[in-house]
């Protein structure tokens, strides 16, 4: 976990989660915050019921996928979700929040 103080006062808090033993169909895919230039980026769309975020796919959905945005669904309703991206197997999710959410990410290994 980062964070950068100023007196008496948080002005970043991030932590970085990371899992390498997932193995799912997919190739890959990124879920981020959505950026203002994003609309022109055809390759991403907005994420189903969250418009503060984009998603981009290699390779096709899963239900992986489905289960994994149901059990992050309540950081992603509360913003804390900065980035979420698997990669080669590899799962890391970035959080922006002072909180650790183990009991949520403790699902996500059960998956």
């Amino acid at each position: 976990m980062i964070a950068v103080f100023y007196p008496k006062e948080v002005l970043f808090t991030s932590a970085l989660w990371t899992c390498n033993e997932f193995t799912t169909k997919e190739t890959s895919f990124l879920i981020r915050r959505k950026q203002t230039l994003d609309i022109l980026n055809p390759k991403l769309s907005l994420l189903p019921r969250h418009a503060s975020y984009v998603i981009r796919f290699k390779g096709n959905p899963s239900q992986f996928t489905s289960k994994m945005l149901n059990i992050l669904q309540p950081l992603f309703t509360s913003k804390e979700i900065y980035k979420v991206e698997l990669k080669l197997g590899k799962l890391a999710i970035e959080l922006r929040s002072e909180k650790l959410h183990f009991n949520i990410l403790d699902k996500l290994i059960n998956l």
